[in-house]
């Protein structure tokens, strides 16, 4: 079986506070899958489950249905709050609020493929675009504050401004066998 366990560092040394053993429904061994935990919760993530939502004693508090076919990436504690966010290897992001059991969106002000996410405070964002863009939101508004992209090389704007123009409209050979 696998473990969960929340520790407390004492000087330079850990001491395990509590303990959960996480198995699988039919005893073959533990289920891969994502942890995290705050001062008032830990959720458990895995390939196939609801969400599960322990306190801080990790004892069971509920759960909340996910989509089971898509593949967690990422899992991030929104600050001073029990809302954990979570991203889907598809670029979907939203959270659940543990306090209520309940799944809500955030309000992107930025369309695309999300690839990460870090908090800059309990309302702002970094969100990292598929595009290698960086934005700053304010997740309740949905404004960007700032963003970053990279400079382009001679061959990359060469291919974005001429090459792919072109192939949108005269398919390369290989496509027009579909």
């Amino acid at each position: 079986p696998g473990q969960i366990e929340i520790l407390r560092q004492e000087g330079k040394k850990f001491e395990i506070v509590q303990s959960l053993e996480v198995d699988s429904d039919d005893g073959e061994g533990p289920i891969p899958g994502k942890a995290r935990a705050n001062d008032n919760f830990c959720v458990l993530a895995q390939r196939g489950r609801p969400l599960q939502i322990y306190d801080a004693r990790l004892k069971l508090k509920g759960s909340v249905e996910l989509d089971q076919s898509k593949e967690i990436r990422q899992l991030e504690w929104q600050p001073n709050s029990n809302r954990i966010a979570i991203l889907y290897q598809t670029g979907e992001l939203f959270f659940v609020d543990c306090d209520t059991m309940s799944r809500g969106n955030y309000n992107l002000g930025i369309s695309g493929d999300i690839a990460s996410i870090d908090w800059a405070s309990p309302t702002d964002a970094w969100i990292g675009s598929g595009k290698q863009s960086v934005y700053k939101i304010n997740l309740e508004s949905g404004a960007v504050a700032e963003s970053y992209n990279p400079a382009l090389s001679s061959w990359q704007l060469a291919y974005y401004w001429g090459v792919d123009p072109v192939y949108q409209v005269l398919p390369k050979p290989s496509a027009m066998d579909e």
